[in-house]
């Protein structure tokens, strides 16, 4: 009888110290490692499990750049001096070319949107999440979403700073969320309710007016890049280095239809007619016809000088 208690007791010992084992091991394992970050196996569900608290969204941000050609693209929700909401874009498809920056006035839904999202899937704590060693590239673009949160309130930093990026492990499911994010931030650049757009080169910005003086490398350097223009039906584009001996402006409709070739640029240091841009670059194309080039706002403007033409061109990035 005293055997067979005695193994009883040793058998429930042995159960006891694998349902302890199991829990330590697995049950209980922690979700974080000795550096804060997530388990690589995390899920969307634990994530929205975990403690967080908040005060007030006081920017949200998506940015994408970098590799080898150095683009920027990237989209900025804040507040103006009055705390109204305010949408920020910077965009350049190389290092080379000048940002075109443009500002927005923007809805108090965009912030209650974000927070919406923000709350929903917890997203203020996917900073810790692991990065993705399989993400490695070389000389690869980023891909961040930045929120600040005005902590004050909670005894914390006026501005608490998080930052989630694509190069991190991003549970399934997630990418789809941070895409979601991204969207609700687009579609507060209303291109209807724009109020400003400049070009900005190496953090400078380049002032365009009728009374504006702007140097010759300025003039080239707005002039570059890869542009486009829907025009009556027809689609023009253009691929310059700034004012070479010429400028080639191919039509397109279903298949290319020709080209404009405007030869032998000439900058004047005056506002054309009206145009609210202090300089003009006068041009000729291959019958001899005079065009004019100036730019506004963050558009090129090609004007044929009898009237019949007027292409406007936007840059792609």
């Amino acid at each position: 009888m005293k055997k067979i208690t005695g193994i009883l007791i040793v058998t429930i010992l042995i159960l006891i110290g694998g349902f302890i084992m199991f829990q330590s091991g697995f049950g209980s394992k922690p979700l974080k490692d000795s550096n804060g970050k997530f388990r690589k196996d995390i899920t969307l569900k634990q994530l929205q499990m975990q403690k967080a608290e908040h005060g007030p969204l006081t920017e949200a941000s998506f940015m994408h750049g970098g590799g080898m050609e150095g683009g920027t693209d990237s989209i900025l929700l804040s507040r103006d001096e009055n705390g109204a909401p305010l949408i920020m874009t910077r965009s350049s498809p190389n290092h080379y070319l000048p940002l075109i920056v443009k500002t927005y006035t923007a809805e108090e839904s965009l912030f209650v949107s974000l927070r919406d999202l923000i709350d929903r899937y917890n997203l203020s704590v996917w900073g810790d999440l692991p990065f993705n060693d399989e993400m490695i590239a070389l000389d690869a673009p980023s891909t961040l979403i930045q929120m600040t949160f005005d902590d004050s309130d909670l005894s914390g930093n006026k501005h608490a700073y998080i930052s989630i990026s694509y190069d991190n492990v991003i549970p399934e499911g997630g990418r789809e969320v941070l895409n979601q994010f991204a969207a609700v931030l687009r579609s507060g650049a209303d291109p209807d309710h724009l109020k400003e757009e400049f070009f900005e080169d190496h953090g400078e910005r380049i002032v365009l007016s009728a009374a504006s003086s702007n140097t010759e490398a300025e003039i080239n350097a707005i002039c570059s890049g890869v542009w486009h223009s829907i025009d009556q039906g027809r689609e023009f584009r253009l691929y310059s280095d700034g004012l070479s001996s010429s400028l080639d402006l191919s039509c397109q409709e279903k298949e290319p239809t020709g080209s404009v070739i405007l030869e032998q640029p000439e900058i004047i240091m005056t506002p054309y007619l009206d145009a609210d841009c202090g300089w003009h670059v006068l041009l000729q194309d291959s019958s001899g016809s005079p065009w004019v080039l100036y730019a506004e706002g963050t558009r090129l403007h090609f004007v044929k000088q009898d009237g019949s033409e007027q292409i406007v061109m936007e840059r792609y990035g």
